[in-house]
């Protein structure tokens, strides 16, 4: 592990104990520090009174749910990045998750190289942010004339921060990695996409990609659709989609589904402040 990230603290948040214990574990293992508490409102309390580097939420809890939790973070200017976990690992709660600002989802139960995976590129994206002043989504700041990241162009669209869609003039869409999740991931040892003919569910798996210390990172799918082709070229030149994420290292083209309704829980990158 990392040894810049080691002794990072983390907040977990869940009214079943034995899931806190979990996280406490394994999170520990891999050299962090974990507090613990049963419900959002302390949680609430928690980051009011000391500075976390994540924070992992449940959905389903009494008195508030981790979806109001992550309101109630957006109106105090709470930036810390957040994994939302459930044990319902549904399309619906994913977008949405995402689309309320989440960093990632992470269903339960989970692996130790599942938790693992998402807490590292968690903390790698809050050391990011930190170091720019923690931007909105989408808008690095330019720190002595280099961009901590570069965004996706205006006209793509964003599920979170992971993954970016844009449609050509046949109604194709065309699917790829943001920069800011290759940043987070580290340098990418090998890829795993759809095959043409597979379909698609917005949120649900794209394929995966394994990373820097062995770390396999899920991919959520953008929109819901039919695969058409997945960009051969990747399979002579890996290094295209961290070259050129946004263009010659496209991952797939889909034919989408209902892409006015997947659009509703993506960002337009126009909308990203300049």
């Amino acid at each position: 592990m990392n040894a810049a990230m080691q002794n990072e603290r983390i907040l977990a948040i869940d009214d079943e104990e034995m899931v806190l214990r979990s996280i406490e574990k394994l999170c520990s293992a891999g050299g962090w520090l974990v507090d613990r508490v049963p419900d959002a409102l302390q949680g609430l309390d928690r980051v009011q009174d000391r500075s976390y580097s994540l924070i992992f939420c449940d959905i389903l809890m009494p008195e508030m749910d981790g979806f109001e939790f992550l309101d109630m973070l957006q109106r105090k200017q709470v930036q810390t990045p957040v994994v939302i976990t459930s044990g319902f690992c549904t399309a619906e709660y994913i977008v949405k998750s995402m689309n309320k600002g989440a960093f990632d989802f992470l269903a339960k139960p989970f692996t130790y190289d599942e938790l693992i995976s998402v807490a590292t590129r968690g903390l790698r994206w809050n050391h990011i942010m930190q170091s720019v002043g923690k931007p909105n989504l989408g808008h690095p700041r330019q720190s002595e004339g280099v961009l901590p990241y570069v965004p996706c162009p205006p006209k793509y669209m964003r599920l979170g921060y992971s993954t970016w869609s844009f449609q050509d003039h046949d109604g194709t869409v065309k699917v790829g990695l943001t920069d800011l999740f290759l940043r987070t991931a580290g340098v990418i040892h090998g890829l795993n996409l759809p095959e043409p003919g597979q379909e698609m569910i917005q949120g649900m798996s794209l394929g995966t990609v394994e990373a820097e210390e062995d770390l396999i990172h899920i991919l959520p799918a953008p929109v819901s659709g039919r695969v058409l082709a997945s960009n051969r070229d990747l399979l002579d030149d890996l290094t295209l989609v961290e070259k050129d994420p946004y263009f010659k290292g496209w991952l797939c083209e889909i034919l989408p589904t209902n892409l006015e309704l997947d659009s509703e829980f993506l960002t337009p990158c126009s909308s990203d402040p300049l």
